[in-house]
């Protein structure tokens, strides 16, 4: 007879800034519903702030008839995972949620079960964890995961488990505020650094109109610019300049790069395979195979690690 068991379920929610996006996955990594994208308007005011993320989940939850066995988001720092309690402050997204606590909001405008569990996690840390078990870095036992976009982020796993102590990295494995030139890491190794950076530089190709943003030069780059080429391969240098220490110190078998300037790594990878074949010779530089939602199922797969 054939088994008609429902699969295990849980919801996934990857918050971003600008977007959230939420799915139920199940034990094997599989998207088990459409994945709902929604605005949480986080520069707006906390209710209106939790009400649209509670009505998000709401709208994914709706496909499970079933039930899940538990809720995982991923979600920027600072917050305090353990508790659920966000502590983002002056940092122009969710301000509005400074001190709140996200897990007795949620459970209860969702109506979730007090025995439920609720997984909260760094939204880099659900990256890398989605790709270590499900993606790119599967196999691997030291993972240093990068994700490349507004800021730096950054997770440390061995054998699966996030690190909070990571030498030569920050407090709890963030290279963020690590200090670099006259600034710190997320000043250079992110979309404002190579902006700026092109600032210096855009005199060299003046056919290019100005107010560029990332993609668009990395699309001139493709599109043979030398200049937009060059750029990117300096902004590579940098990349193994500001993070040197933690490479050379954590010694990754894997560093994984994600966030939406990964989509760009052709344009710089050259810089950093010749840095890690220094400071990690037994490093391999991986991209995350799903750059949209490994973030989605690494907050998921975290109900299922327990």
């Amino acid at each position: 007879m054939a088994d008609c068991a429902q699969p295990r379920l849980a919801l996934g929610v990857d918050v971003g800034g600008t977007g959230v996006r939420a799915a139920l996955v199940d034990a094997g990594g599989r998207l088990r519903s459409p994945v709902h994208q929604f605005d949480p308007q986080a520069h707006q005011d906390k209710d209106t702030i939790l009400a649209n993320l509670a009505r998000g989940m709401a709208a994914v939850l709706q496909a499970a008839p079933q039930g899940v066995v538990g809720v995982g988001m991923g979600i920027p720092g600072p917050f305090d995972y353990a508790q659920g309690i966000s502590l983002m402050q002056n940092v122009a997204k969710y301000d509005a949620l400074y001190g709140v606590n996200l897990q007795a909001e949620l459970r209860g405008r969702l109506g979730l079960p007090e025995g439920m569990p609720m997984r909260f996690l760094n939204d880099a840390a659900a990256f890398a964890l989605g790709e270590w078990q499900f993606g790119a870095a599967r196999g691997f036992r030291r993972v240093m995961a990068i994700t490349l976009g507004t800021g730096c982020g950054s997770a440390f796993l061995v054998d699966g488990q996030v690190q909070s102590a990571v030498p030569g990295a920050g407090e709890n494995g963030y290279v963020y505020n690590l200090p670099y030139r006259t600034g710190r890491v997320d000043d250079y190794i992110s979309r404002r650094g190579i902006l700026t950076l092109w600032q210096e530089r855009q005199g060299e190709a003046p056919e290019l109109p100005h107010g560029l943003d990332v993609a668009e030069l990395a699309a001139a780059a493709d599109g043979g610019c030398p200049a937009c080429q060059k750029l990117f391969q300096v902004w590579g240098e940098m990349f193994v300049e500001a993070l040197a220490g933690p490479i050379e110190r954590f010694q990754p078998d894997c560093l994984l790069l994600g966030g939406s300037i990964a989509k760009s790594l052709h344009l710089f990878a050259e810089p950093i395979l010749v840095g890690l074949s220094r400071l990690a010779p037994n490093g391999k530089l991986r991209r995350g195979a799903d750059l949209e939602d490994a973030g989605v199922k690494g907050a998921a797969f975290a109900v299922f690690q327990g």
